[in-house]
């Protein structure tokens, strides 16, 4: 789905439910994902759980970023991931703190 389609969704689902509505359904699904995150550590949850829980936060996580300002968003993204990439150089002597749960 294009950018400008997923937009116009979103745009669409905060007119119909409300934003207020659209906040308390995003800490919602922050809640589940942090659920399934943690059955899955501790072997209770499949990977599917976790993916359909992070697709369901990956939804309305954009549809707040559409209602709180789109651009500036994607502006702290971008800060945050260029520091997140000095931080990284910057420790690449140490040896990785986190054991990935599977490949990349």
């Amino acid at each position: 789905m294009l950018e400008k389609e997923a937009k116009e969704i979103y745009n669409r689902a905060l007119s119909h439910y409300g934003s207020s509505r659209q906040v308390d359904k995003t800490i919602e699904e922050l809640g589940e994902l942090t659920t399934a995150l943690m059955k899955f550590k501790h072997g209770e949850a499949t990977m599917e759980d976790v993916i359909t829980e992070l697709a369901d936060v990956f939804i309305m996580t954009y549809q707040m970023s559409v209602a709180f300002g789109f651009d500036d968003v994607v502006g702290e993204i971008e800060y945050k991931t260029a520091r997140l990439d000095e931080q990284i150089e910057q420790e690449s002597d140490k040896e990785p703190k986190i054991n990935y749960y599977y490949g990349d």
